[in-house]
């Protein structure tokens, strides 16, 4: 435990860059166009890369206070996604454009978890790490 709490900004950032190379991975190598919710999804997780190295390398607990609402974004916009994908009853939100749709499943890691939720779990996982480093100040 002593380790994941010496180095949860680190973990944090590194659950940020993995997931932020997963999706570039997809769209510009695998030429798989984003839908609307992915974008919004990304305009979240992006950004998280630069604040959290910087606040890695500076050692900033308490950096979590500032990208909560963030992360909470990110994390229900994937959840919504997810929940779409599932249940095509719940896409009342016509958010999404028809050529790149909302509900199409591209991959699933082990033929079991969507990307959407593999989102969810990411800025879970980096909220998880980021309430860590906070409570280890």
């Amino acid at each position: 435990m002593y380790f994941l709490r010496r180095f949860s900004l680190y973990i944090s950032w590194s659950i940020a860059l993995i997931a932020t190379f997963g999706s570039l991975y997809f769209s510009e190598i695998k030429h798989w166009e984003p839908c609307t919710l992915c974008w919004y999804q990304r305009i979240a997780l992006f950004p998280l890369v630069i604040i959290l190295g910087i606040a890695a390398v500076k050692n900033d607990r308490l950096i979590g206070r500032y990208l909560f609402l963030q992360i909470a974004v990110g994390a229900l916009f994937s959840l919504y996604q997810f929940l779409q994908e599932s249940v095509p009853h719940l896409s009342f939100l016509a958010i999404c454009d028809p050529k790149s749709s909302c509900t199409s499943n591209h991959f699933a890691l082990f033929s079991l978890v969507p990307l959407p939720l593999l989102s969810f779990i990411a800025f879970l996982g980096i909220l998880l790490f980021l309430v860590l480093a906070k409570k280890s100040s």
